[in-house]
């Protein structure tokens, strides 16, 4: 399952690479969501949901694993970060596994300004406020611990833009 799968990187990477099992995709965003219909409804492998990650009730199977990339978690306030890891958590399968997204806690997103020491962000966007929060790998890993996973590795890597990011793996 993709979480925010956006115009769909990940489902044309695993299509163009002959991926032949069931992939789900959730999107909150209705013109993403319509551009996915129109880019991956035939495909018989292929399930799109449109809503977020609240609407997590509208999925009923269980995944070997998760993606949320793109640096969504940052999308939720620092209160609302460790449910929103406990509820990835209860959609994988036993041993399943879920991978994370992040950019580093030091790191400041283009074009934001910075609120306080710890990553707190906003970006003013046509008159709408736009609010971040970059967790620490200290907090990444109370966010696995509270929502039972016994390990998580975190990959330092950069981005073909030359952007710090942390690839969060939770086992």
């Amino acid at each position: 399952m993709e979480v925010g799968a956006g115009y769909g990187r990940v489902i044309s990477y695993l299509l163009d690479h002959s991926f032949s099992g069931k992939i789900t995709a959730i999107e909150r965003c209705n013109t993403s969501f319509n551009y996915l219909k129109n880019q991956f409804s035939h495909h018989t492998n292929v399930k799109l949901v449109q809503g977020d990650i609240h609407d997590c009730d509208k999925i009923t199977e269980k995944f070997d694993l998760i993606l949320f990339l793109w640096s969504g978690l940052a999308d939720f306030s620092q209160s609302e970060q460790p449910n929103i890891i406990k509820t990835l958590s209860l959609l994988l399968k036993k041993n399943g596994v879920l991978i994370i997204d992040t950019m580093p806690a030091d790191t400041i997103p283009l074009n934001m300004k910075q609120l306080s020491k710890q990553s707190n962000y906003v970006l003013n966007i046509r008159n709408a406020i736009v609010y971040t929060y970059s967790a620490s790998l200290k907090e990444i890993n109370k966010y696995a611990s509270l929502s039972g996973f016994t390990d998580v590795k975190h990959v330092l890597y950069l981005t073909e833009t030359a952007r710090k990011r942390y690839l969060h793996i939770f086992i």
